[in-house]
């Protein structure tokens, strides 16, 4: 996969994603952001392999991705039991 969109030379992107959603949760076309895949940091690709429509549309496009989630509340493990 990486020689065929990316080349010899070309850099993997840092996250792959097949691109298939649960089109019960779509609203108006688009996932919500509760059910979104969010990657803030501006500097992390990821391509969108469309592995649902054959591969017909492979995109890096992160608009839809460029968002934040709430944080969750830490979490705490006792190990030394």
């Amino acid at each position: 996969m990486k020689l065929a969109q990316y080349g010899l030379s070309g850099r993997f992107p840092d996250v792959v994603w097949d691109g298939i959603v649960n089109k019960d949760l779509l609203v108006d076309g688009d996932l919500p952001l509760d059910q979104s895949i969010c990657i803030p940091d501006v500097d992390v690709v990821m391509l969108n392999i469309d592995m649902g429509n054959n591969f017909a549309n492979v995109t890096e496009d992160m608009k839809s991705h460029r968002c934040s989630h709430e944080k969750l509340a830490p979490v705490s493990l006792d190990l030394a039991g």
